[in-house]
């Protein structure tokens, strides 16, 4: 059986800060995509609720 997890030299404290900034950068616009989508989702189903049919852009 193949190994998934193979260890690889040690990185930098540079390298390693680098990493964690962007995880934390990518999970930021990954929330902020997702709120807005909720939002968007949430005006689609108000619009569907009153005038009985979904917006065509």
């Amino acid at each position: 059986m193949k190994e998934y997890l193979v260890y690889e030299e040690k990185a930098s404290r540079l390298e390693l800060f680098i990493r964690i900034f962007y995880s934390f950068v990518l999970s930021l616009v990954a929330s902020l995509y997702s709120l807005l989508a909720s939002i968007v989702s949430i005006f689609q189903w108000i619009v569907i609720l009153i005038w009985g049919k979904d917006l065509k852009c």
